[in-house]
């Protein structure tokens, strides 16, 4: 059997990806006909905790940052105080020339209030990674540090998970002692820190060196005048507070929404399968690889982490019919379908602000579909060792 090294192990070219995507399209076009079913019967939720904004000041800049959209690599400042870097990648703010329509006018009012609420969320740096100018300039806007993705790559790897995680983890020079990545339309609370600041504990109480933090997310209803930027921020996320107390549903356990681990774990990105952004089964393929992984306590922060999705239209699984997903489907066709309740911990608020860790009693499933993985682990790092001798 062929070895599967780091230098060759799914190399992705746009002529592959053709290749994959064309005997797909038959079957979006008929998957798209028709609308994943909600979650209707999620348990609901009857708070996400505090959601408040802090006094942290929100630098607006006099003119957009364009370099922001030529510049190679990190645009902005990181805070080496932070216990967390994490960058996200959220899709493309609408055009100026849309923003009247009712459901642009929607996304642009998410949109500010997303990327404002994360300027002002003290102890984290959230790095807006896109190809998507006005995406980096609205987060240029806000004092938000950038990463231009793309820039020495094709467009296909560009927009793969495996590229985004290479550069929190490679990139950027993140010094946080926790580092990962959050899918772009996600709204987090002070409760993230105190989540990391409970991980931080548990690692060093029990001598616990590498760690994996997981969750899923709270999906709320929020009419657009809640988000009116005419409001203030504190005004808006007492607005989605309400709305998450009155209709905020838990998605489900095979849906993980943020991806946490701390700087040192070693992680060789050429060996992950070329996912793309977007699409389904990447989060169940890491949250395993993760569970496998020697050495790495993997805990689930669902009940201590909120971390809320306003909802952009009535379809909970519409992201189950996109391109992004069959593709994803069709490369990773050793299909692992781990979830959350898989993992070996869970964090959980004991009091405000305090967070602890504790081993859960079932025991973790083992599957072999990751020994390649880890296989490809060990070349890339002799290889490595080769190199530098």
């Amino acid at each position: 059997m062929t070895k599967i090294t780091a230098n060759r192990a799914f190399r992705l070219t746009p002529f592959r990806a053709i290749v994959l995507m064309i005997p797909l399209m038959i079957i979006y076009a008929v998957s798209n006909l028709q609308c994943a079913q909600s979650d209707a019967n999620a348990p609901k939720v009857g708070s996400i905790g505090n959601l408040d904004a802090s006094s942290k000041p929100i630098n607006h800049l006099d003119s957009p940052d364009y370099s922001a959209c030529t510049s190679d690599g990190l645009v902005g400042s990181l805070n080496r105080d932070s216990i967390l870097t994490l960058i996200v990648s959220p899709k493309a703010p609408p055009s100026s020339a849309a923003k009247h329509s009712n459901e642009t006018l929607f996304a642009w009012y998410r949109d500010q209030f997303l990327y404002e609420s994360r300027a002002s969320l003290p102890g984290v740096d959230f790095v807006i990674a896109s190809r998507d100018c006005t995406a980096l300039l609205l987060a240029r806007s806000y004092g938000l540090p950038t990463y231009r993705l793309g820039a020495h790559t094709n467009d296909v790897e560009a927009a793969s998970y495996r590229h985004i995680m290479n550069a929190v983890h490679n990139g950027i020079g993140a010094e946080s002692p926790f580092i990962g990545f959050a899918n772009g339309d996600i709204l987090f609370d002070t409760s993230l820190v105190d989540t990391m600041r409970g991980v931080m504990y548990f690692r060093e109480s029990r001598g616990q060196k590498n760690v994996g933090i997981f969750g899923r997310r709270i999906n709320v209803d929020v009419e657009s005048s809640a988000l009116q930027p005419s409001f203030t921020l504190d005004q808006r996320l007492s607005n989605v507070n309400d709305a998450v107390k009155s209709n905020g549903t838990l998605f489900g356990a095979r849906a993980v929404d943020y991806f946490i681990w701390n700087r040192e774990l070693p992680l060789e990105f050429g060996c992950f399968p070329p996912h793309l952004l977007g699409g389904v089964t990447f989060d169940n393929w890491f949250t395993g690889l993760m569970n496998h992984y020697e050495g790495v306590a993997t805990i689930d922060a669902t009940d201590s982490l909120a971390a809320v999705h306003i909802n952009h239209d009535s379809h909970r699984n519409k992201s189950h019919f996109s391109l992004a997903s069959i593709f994803n489907k069709r490369v990773n066709r050793r299909m692992t379908n781990f979830k959350t309740t898989s993992l070996k911990y869970a964090a959980s608020m004991i009091e405000s602000g305090v967070v602890r860790v504790q081993k859960r009693e079932t025991f973790p499933v083992r599957t072999a579909a990751y020994d390649w993985v880890f296989s490809c682990f060990n070349d890339a790092r002799l290889a490595s060792l080769e190199r530098a001798v």
